[in-house]
């Protein structure tokens, strides 16, 4: 067991994502997502972004991990697509990155990594695919 410590820069339902019964991270801190084995704690702390410096804002254990095409393709994570006409909870959908099942190229769907105009935004494809490609799953407690 190890644990990682995650700064929150932002608390906005993206990163880690606690909605519909699970709480995700298949975005941002792409080191946390590569060397994070099951059985391993993730300690969300407040950021000074946040006005939140040193507090303690979650703590969760890793239970599963999965690639993104894995996690697309789960039914129990449909919910966790994001859709950006939706409400708070589906705007925040990080189940966002997966590989074109044709041509293998990468997508990201319209989310909270995107251009304003909904268009993938370069910087935040290149990080999602940074070492192994994988999202966990956690439970938050």
């Amino acid at each position: 067991m190890r644990p990682y410590v995650y700064t929150m820069t932002t608390d906005n339902g993206f990163a880690p994502n606690p909605f519909h019964g699970f709480c995700t991270l298949a975005t941002c801190k792409p080191q946390i997502r590569e060397c994070a084995k099951t059985g391993d704690w993730v300690l969300g702390v407040g950021g000074v972004e946040i006005n939140q410096s040193g507090k303690l804002i979650y703590a969760m254990r890793v239970e599963e991990a999965m690639s993104f095409d894995d996690y697309w393709a789960d039914p129990r994570f449909q919910q966790k697509k994001p859709n950006p006409n939706g409400d708070e909870e589906s705007r925040c959908g990080d189940n966002a990155y997966h590989h074109h099942p044709d041509s293998g190229d990468w997508i990201q769907e319209h989310c909270y990594h995107s251009l304003d105009n909904g268009s993938p935004d370069s910087k935040h494809l290149e990080r999602a695919q940074i070492g192994v490609s994988w999202g966990s799953i956690c439970r938050l407690f």
